[in-house]
């Protein structure tokens, strides 16, 4: 479960509540969502987000090379607004 605040501040753990952290998101310039946790040891990690059209979101890694294609890592099957599990 994941949880973007407002004033930048990123919130993951995994769903039975263990694993907890807290780092920092950005949008830069170029659409790519930035998120830096302190387990990310070589810093930020900026992939695309996508929107799919019927309520879902997919996150992709943009490819290194340029005739390969982006490749997916993870859909979000629910976005809800705020804070409903009290993070």
């Amino acid at each position: 479960m994941v949880f973007h605040k407002s004033d930048g501040s990123f919130h993951r753990q995994d769903m039975d509540g263990t694993n907890r952290e807290v780092g920092t998101w950005k949008i830069q310039s170029d659409g790519m969502l930035c998120i830096d946790l302190p387990s990310y040891r070589k810093g930020p990690r900026c992939r695309l987000i996508k929107n799919n059209g019927d309520g879902t979101y997919s996150k992709y890694r943009k490819a290194k090379k340029v005739m390969k294609p982006d490749l997916e890592v993870w859909t979000w099957t629910k976005v809800v607004k705020g804070n409903p599990e009290n993070y």
